[in-house]
């Protein structure tokens, strides 16, 4: 029986290689994420931010799922965790930034939290062209019709549950900007 090649470790550099395009989307969505948080439009900084956020997520997640399960040298495993950390640095900071406008971030998490098994649910059972006797685009006017009552109705959901969940999620993550700052005033009187 011939031997098997043995497999190659894969390496920083091919891996980089392999996602150079999500990477850069990731730096990309991240930067666009930080610079969000600072507009000075209140409640389209807490979405805008919150948008760019959730695609750097998205993204950090894809690339996550690409890196090796077991034959990553040493570098690429402190790449992996290196952009684990950055990622979690990046959702601390935007928490504590958009502090003052969890109400209205909050809602929108809810409803993007909510839409998406009732889109996958839509899309998966071809729900819109069994009701309304449809082949896939065709009676575009009335699957938009549709489609916005359907967001209207979801987003009036949320704010209720929003505006009482808020609240609650606004003091926690305010704890967590008081220990942050606390240990950070901590740390520099040391020195």
């Amino acid at each position: 029986m011939p031997d098997s090649p043995t497999k190659k470790e894969t390496g920083l550099r091919e891996y980089i290689d392999q996602n150079s395009n999500l990477i850069t989307a990731l730096g990309v969505f991240s930067a666009l994420t930080l610079f969000s948080t600072d507009l000075e439009t209140g409640i389209f900084a807490a979405i805008l931010s919150l948008v760019c956020l959730t695609c750097t997520i998205l993204i950090w997640l894809e690339l996550w799922e690409a890196f090796p399960a077991k034959d990553g040298g040493a570098k690429i495993i402190w790449f992996e965790n290196a952009l684990a950390l950055g990622t979690l640095a990046l959702v601390v900071y935007w928490l504590t930034k958009i502090s003052d406008l969890y109400t209205d971030a909050l809602v929108f998490v809810i409803g993007l939290t909510i839409m998406w098994p009732i889109s996958l649910g839509l899309k998966k059972w071809n729900v819109f062209n069994s009701l309304f006797n449809a082949e896939t685009g065709q009676k575009k006017f009335l699957r938009h019709v549709v489609g916005w009552t359907l967001i209207i109705a979801i987003y009036s959901v949320c704010i209720t549950f929003g505006y009482k969940v808020a609240p609650h999620l606004k003091g926690f993550i305010d704890e967590i900007r008081v220990e942050t700052h606390a240990t950070s005033t901590f740390s520099q009187k040391e020195k």
